[in-house]
């Protein structure tokens, strides 16, 4: 693999990915985030988190991997970040004044699945981001 693609496809999901660790490894994360941020909905702020990371995922095995996990792409994506989820919900149990909720399991599928089904859509209109 080119090393363009590495940089283009697969460091934005490597610093995502690592930037949901960090956050989740905060006892107080709310502490951090603009006031509004706390006046959405907890399960659509997962959702939303994990749609970014499943398009992350999906670009990156669609574009910068072999021809037979881009065939896979999609399904390969949202169970990659649905796992991923499990991971992080594991890792949030043993982190103070922290909770692990199968509810956030639940928001992260909807929006891992929402996020790849979306970008599928509307990424054919897309001309900045295509595959260079």
């Amino acid at each position: 693999m080119p090393i363009r693609l590495f940089f283009t496809y697969w460091v934005p999901v490597i610093l995502y990915a690592g930037t949901i660790t960090m956050v989740s490894g905060m006892s107080t994360p709310h502490t951090y985030f603009p006031l509004w941020a706390g006046e959405i909905n907890d399960k659509v702020l997962h959702a939303l988190e994990y749609a970014i990371l499943a398009i992350l995922c999906y670009r990156a095995l669609r574009h910068a991997s072999g021809p037979g996990l881009a065939d896979y792409a999609a399904v390969l994506a949202i169970v990659g970040a649905i796992l991923f989820g499990v991971s992080d919900e594991l890792h949030q149990y043993f982190v103070p004044l922290r909770e692990s909720d199968p509810w956030d399991l639940v928001a992260n599928g909807a929006g891992s699945l929402m996020g790849v089904t979306g970008w599928q859509i509307i990424s054919p209109r897309l001309r900045l981001f295509q595959t260079p």
